[in-house]
């Protein structure tokens, strides 16, 4: 965090907020405009090492 308060074992709040910029009017009828809008939550340091690393390699096929 940016006091660098310790967050293991804490309840995280997250709020998003977004906007849009799109206005409908009957003028747009019958091809209407999309507005698309959202987030991934990527998690950064979760693993210490990748944990692909464990995993066995696959058998050769002609797939």
């Amino acid at each position: 965090t940016k006091a660098n308060r310790n967050i293991e074992n804490e309840d995280v709040v997250l709020w998003y907020v977004f906007g849009t910029n799109h206005i409908p009017r009957t003028e747009d009828w019958p091809v209407m405009p999309v507005e698309k809008t959202g987030f991934h939550l990527k998690p950064s340091g979760f693993f210490a090492r990748s944990p692909g690393m464990d995993v066995a390699p696959s058998k050769p096929s002609c797939h």
